[in-house]
């Protein structure tokens, strides 16, 4: 019996959407669009209005971004914190209440250039090797860490909480070029 390609790819589909695999634990930012329509409506902007000041070509994928249907890149987080002059910790950690706007002191740029160098410092700090720090992290190749360090990948927002929360900082620490990596001040944890 010969089972056709369509059916095959069909079934496989239907199959890995209806087995989510688990985010990890309490890592992915679940009220980023709630804090975004917030901030929004606040600096009494539309979507469109916000669309142009993020760069965007419509106001479409902010839209998505504000109901939850689509997760942020790394990338419009850093954007949105620097629009809108708020932290990146506000933007990232859930434990911050919505009405809780934190104002930036130091905006972030379009991209957290050093956020490999500040991976390695802290890293280093603790004495481990990238194979620790990666099964640590639960993330299976210790070469991803090593392209994190090298600047070559780019941490996705959940696991830039996640590494923030391992090492006991800031996501502002992290993802703020303006802030050296040994500065102890900067890197202190959120008060929550």
């Amino acid at each position: 019996m010969v089972i056709p390609i369509t059916y095959i790819l069909a079934h496989v589909c239907s199959y890995v959407k209806a087995v989510r695999l688990p985010v990890l634990a309490g890592a992915m930012p679940q009220l980023f669009g709630a804090k975004l329509r917030y901030l929004r409506k606040e600096r009494q902007l539309t979507q469109g209005e916000l669309a142009v000041h993020l760069g965007l070509h419509a106001h479409a994928y902010l839209s998505q971004l504000e109901t939850e249907r689509l997760s942020p890149s790394l990338g419009i987080v850093l954007r949105c914190a620097h629009v809108l002059s708020v932290t990146t910790d506000y933007l990232l950690r859930d434990a911050v209440a919505i009405e809780t706007v934190q104002e930036a002191s130091v905006l972030p740029g379009e991209k957290a250039q050093l956020f490999g160098a500040k991976l390695r410092y802290l890293r280093e700090q603790r004495g481990l090797t990238q194979q620790a720090l990666g099964d640590q992290l639960k993330i299976a190749s210790q070469g991803y860490i090593s392209k994190l360090e090298a600047g070559q990948k780019e941490p996705s927002p959940d696991l830039v909480v996640q590494v923030a929360d391992f090492f006991a900082v800031r996501t502002d620490y992290l993802l703020i070029d303006a802030i050296a990596e040994g500065d102890a001040s900067e890197r202190g944890m959120l008060s929550q």
